[in-house]
């Protein structure tokens, strides 16, 4: 018949009881210290990373302002344009439905333009004439991509040119 023994573990065995403890606490800490040091590199990785895109955006920022190129977005059926752009337009700037810049270009290229909008091509390129000052109308090079986010919507960003030097020249 088997009597148990009311002795704990700790009194029965108490070296490999006190080793048990002590290999535990080391655990915790060396876990510890591993977490710290990935995360105080993953953060030194992130800030780094993140001054890079600084970085790019300033020099694309520059690059930009000296030129007769904008930016644009469009996301939830509203085209954006970037601020420069409508001072280079003498306008004020609002996000536009793509009927409403229909107004602008011209009517040889609204239906272009429509097809632009509606196409799902990811890379998209195409020249057309619109007077965004609505005084005269220049030539202009639209290029975008479409990235299809995770909800299922879809977001279109891009450049505008201001090409209407070079078809002077052509």
């Amino acid at each position: 018949v088997f009597i148990p023994k009311n002795i704990s573990f700790a009194m029965e065995h108490p070296i490999l009881y006190g080793g048990l403890i002590i290999l535990l606490i080391v655990f915790v800490l060396f876990s510890f210290i591993v977490l710290h040091f990935m995360f105080s590199r993953e953060r030194k990785r992130k800030r780094a990373a993140l001054a890079t895109i600084a970085k790019d955006r300033e020099i694309m920022k520059l690059a930009l302002e000296g030129s007769n190129t904008f930016a644009w977005s469009m996301q939830g059926g509203l085209i954006t344009f970037e601020n420069s752009f409508w001072r280079y337009a003498k306008r004020e700037g609002r996000p536009l439905l793509p009927e409403d810049l229909v107004e602008y270009i011209h009517p040889s290229y609204q239906k272009l333009f429509r097809n632009f909008i509606d196409s799902t091509d990811t890379k998209k390129s195409f020249q057309l004439l619109a007077s965004f000052d609505q005084k005269n109308f220049r030539w202009w090079d639209v290029r975008c991509s479409v990235d299809h986010l995770s909800n299922g919507d879809t977001r279109t960003s891009g450049v505008v040119f201001d090409i209407q030097n070079f078809k002077n020249i052509e």
